[in-house]
């Protein structure tokens, strides 16, 4: 548990940057210190929402299903990121599951302290706007992309995407920090696992990405980048 490090651990998250020390310990008395093992659901699609999440360590999986068992991975978390804001803001169901996929901790601000937050605190309220509005200019660029680029292009950018959020620089390139199997990037970018399958092949042929021991390496993005031109 996060104990004596818990105003520490608010210090570092961005929704909570600029906070004076009075207000963060404010902050510390309403939140609540969860764990998740891997693989265990934290907010389930189309039901009611708790609070708001701050991940403190792990990654989280954001997933959507349809009703005819589809399902698109609309994200993938990282510590600093908060999930249920926008159910708390509009009153309405979750619009997405969430999946630990790895062992996580969390804070949870309850709903009705959240909200007293948002009234009281005017900085935590325009982080949660900035929060949302680059979180919808995001869903823009996917929409762009479902209506324009073709498979492979959205799964390079997928790809560059994961590089940018999620890696680690090793001898070989760029390597992802997640174990992420074509069935993962087929949700991700709405297509199916064999395309994704043949895709990766050609992107490995071409010297592109190497998988090592389970995670995709990226040995050159910047020539990655030109298979988007």
């Amino acid at each position: 548990m996060m104990g004596d490090n818990k105003i520490s651990i608010l210090k570092e998250i961005p929704l909570f940057a600029g906070l004076g020390e009075d207000l963060l310990l404010k902050i510390e008395a309403i939140s609540i210190e969860k764990s998740y093992k891997k693989g265990e659901i934290i907010i389930l699609q189309d039901t009611s929402v708790e609070g708001l999440y701050i991940l403190v360590s792990g990654r989280l999986r954001i997933s959507r299903s349809s009703e005819d068992g589809r399902v698109k991975v609309l994200a993938i978390l990282s510590p600093g990121d908060i999930i249920g804001e926008m159910s708390l803001l509009d009153d309405e169901s979750a619009s997405a599951t969430v999946e630990t996929m790895e062992d996580s901790r969390l804070i949870l601000i309850r709903k009705e302290d959240f909200q007293a937050m948002l009234l009281r605190y005017p900085l935590v309220t325009i982080e949660i706007a900035r929060i949302l509005g680059r979180r919808l200019r995001s869903a823009d660029k996917e929409i762009e992309e479902l209506a324009f680029y073709s498979v492979k292009n959205r799964l390079i950018e997928a790809l560059i995407d994961l590089a940018n959020r999620h890696s680690e620089r090793t001898s070989s390139g760029i390597r992802v920090s997640l174990r992420i199997t074509h069935q993962d990037l087929a949700d991700m970018v709405g297509s199916s696992r064999e395309t994704i399958t043949r895709i990766m092949n050609l992107l490995e042929r071409d010297q592109l990405i190497v998988n090592e021991g389970g995670y995709i390496v990226i040995k050159d993005i910047n020539r990655l980048k030109t298979y988007l031109l």
